[in-house]
């Protein structure tokens, strides 16, 4: 996934930028820091699309 699929996902989710970093157990400069495209997201790809394909 990339940063800018994270952001439209999570945007078409109605969710917060916080509300995500909760959902995930991860702090909310992280996600953001993922969203900015400064941080790979290769680490955690498990976790957001489980998040993803729960919610859709």
């Amino acid at each position: 996934m990339m940063s800018h699929e994270l952001v439209a996902a999570r945007k078409s989710l109605k969710l917060s930028q916080v509300d995500l970093a909760d959902i995930l157990l991860t702090p909310k400069r992280t996600l953001q820091d993922w969203e900015g495209g400064e941080v790979s997201l290769a680490g955690n790809p498990g976790a957001l699309h489980e998040v993803f394909g729960e919610r859709q």
